[in-house]
């Protein structure tokens, strides 16, 4: 028997029961003035971890958001875990939406696609990333914008996040 009545199925499942991760990397940017100049300088740590993607390149801090996490509460939680940072998420700013980032299978174990959430953080003086996950990680080192572009090798979207950070005003000026 046919009827007028109309049904709605609304599903949540988290993203990756279908067969994608989502994922988040936080962008540290130091801005000061150098002989009336103003330069932007950012942290980044090289990927130690053989079993992670992107092993040997530099990287912001990052990781997995986890089930019933929204991209923002995931970054401010893997800010903490990776650095020891701990940033309101009001200061955090919305970069870009990346994806899917195809991560090898030989270093992830799935090979699953990530679809990635870029943020950016200025730092305040006395905020010092900590190596807090030296398995996984090498020391943060703070260097010039073009430093990181033009001299190092990088996670995928990186140089573009750091391009577009740079091009935005501090949040604290």
């Amino acid at each position: 028997k046919m009827t007028s009545e109309k049904r709605v199925l609304v599903v949540d499942v988290p993203t990756k029961n279908w067969g994608r991760h989502e994922g988040v990397a936080v962008f540290l940017r130091v801005v000061d003035e150098v002989e009336g100049e103003q330069r932007h300088r950012f942290y980044m740590a090289k990927r130690l971890a053989k079993d992670r993607p992107f092993c040997g390149a530099y990287g912001a801090p990052g990781g997995s958001v986890e089930e019933g996490e929204t991209t923002l509460v995931g970054a401010v939680r893997e800010l903490f875990e990776e650095t020891g940072l701990l940033i309101d998420a009001t200061r955090f700013v919305k970069l870009e939406r990346k994806g899917p980032i195809h991560t090898p299978v030989e270093q992830h174990g799935s090979g699953v696609p990530y679809f990635m959430q870029y943020y950016g953080v200025d730092l305040r003086p006395g905020e010092v990333p900590q190596v807090t996950e030296p398995e996984k990680q090498g020391p943060w080192e703070l260097r010039p914008w073009m430093s990181w572009i033009l001299g190092a090798e990088l996670c995928p979207y990186s140089a573009e996040m750091i391009e577009l950070f740079r091009g935005m005003s501090s949040r604290d000026e």
